[in-house]
């Protein structure tokens, strides 16, 4: 049944409406709250051409796709990029996602929200991830140390930040790479990040480590000189870092080691919190430097901006002693004022 009405724009017109009469009236209203077909295609056009320009300020590429689909695709990405910055997407998502180029990407995928496009991006990591683990197992070498004792191989391959072991199970074996502080998530795996030095030192530490072992190990072939020789900077495991929800520092070091344990606890207002360990007031900051610099530990980016600061607050300053005004007698500087002393007894 037709139905007549006036659209948002001030325009006459009129729409078919099918179904149960309860509904149809919702239905025309709903419909006539929009533009006009022909103001909201005048829109589209005028819309498409805005985040066209937008796009190419910022120095987004094109698109690529029919003239509907990129006009579609060109307001989702400026949406859901928008969503990202926001969420506190990683700039290297927001730097992917920009690349995508195909107008039925953002259609098929974007459209439906960050949970997608996170799923899409992480897929499409993994994808290059194996490639590259491929690639260099292909370049990998296979090295056996003169005095082996276990049979089979440990395959060390990369998997973004995280080292990740491959071999048979073995007691031997899982006490090594458990004291190196190797998980097993499937397979035997470390995370590293900046406070555990540089990826490449740690796969080298463990390729010989496992060789002095008497393991045999595959590791890429760029870094088995290096493993045969133990050139590798030794990871620090002492840490002087700055919490922020504490606004306290925190001592952490790998380990058991009663000794660190005892002395940190007796720098000043030194409190154990769990789970972050020794916690340390940020008033006994000098305190703290000279203990990191006696027992070896490194102060993060964030723990010396922040004594920096402390120490461009603090000023020396050389105090002046409070001199008392003693109160003065009154009533006995009235009396001596007012003693006579006899002519006959006063001096010559």
């Amino acid at each position: 049944m037709w139905y007549n009405g006036t659209y948002a724009c001030g325009h006459e017109g009129r729409v078919n409406v099918v179904g149960p009469g309860k509904d149809r009236q919702w239905k025309v209203e709903r419909h006539f709250e929009g533009l006009c077909p022909d103001c909201y295609e005048k829109k589209r056009v005028e819309d498409a051409e805005k985040n066209k320009e937008e796009a190419a300020a910022l120095g987004w590429p094109e698109m690529v796709g029919s003239e509907r689909q990129i006009a579609w695709a060109l307001k989702i990405r400026k949406k859901t990029i928008k969503e990202m910055k926001e969420k506190g997407c990683t700039e290297k998502s927001i730097s992917w996602i920009i690349g995508k180029t195909d107008a039925k990407f953002w259609i098929d995928t974007a459209r439906y929200g960050l949970r997608e496009v996170d799923a899409a991006y992480k897929k499409e990591q993994r994808a290059i991830q194996e490639e590259q683990e491929e690639r260099e197992m292909t370049d990998a070498t296979i090295l056996e140390p003169d005095k082996k004792i276990h049979p089979a191989v440990v395959k060390v391959k990369i998997k973004g930040d995280s080292v990740c072991l491959y071999y048979p199970k073995d007691d031997d074996f899982r006490k090594i790479v458990k004291a190196k502080r190797y998980s097993w998530t499937g397979c035997w795996s470390r995370e590293i990040d900046k406070f555990s030095g540089p990826l490449r030192d740690r796969i080298v530490e463990i390729a010989n480590v496992l060789l002095n072992e008497g393991f045999s190990v595959e590791v890429p072939g760029d870094i088995a000189e290096d493993a045969v020789n133990g050139s590798f900077a030794d990871e620090q495991t002492r840490w002087i870092k700055y919490n922020k929800k504490l606004d306290r520092f925190t001592v952490s070091w790998h380990g058991k080691n009663d000794d660190l344990y005892y002395k940190s606890l007796k720098l000043p207002g030194a409190k154990w919190k769990s789970p972050h360990g020794i916690t340390i007031p940020l008033t006994s900051f000098e305190e703290l430097e000279d203990f990191a610099e006696m027992e070896s530990f490194a102060i993060s980016e964030m723990a010396y901006k922040v004594m920096q600061e402390l120490h461009a607050a603090k000023e020396t300053v050389r105090p002046r002693k409070h001199e008392k005004v003693e109160p003065k007698d009154k009533l006995k500087e009235q009396l001596e004022s007012d003693i006579v002393i006899p002519e006959d007894l006063r001096d010559e």
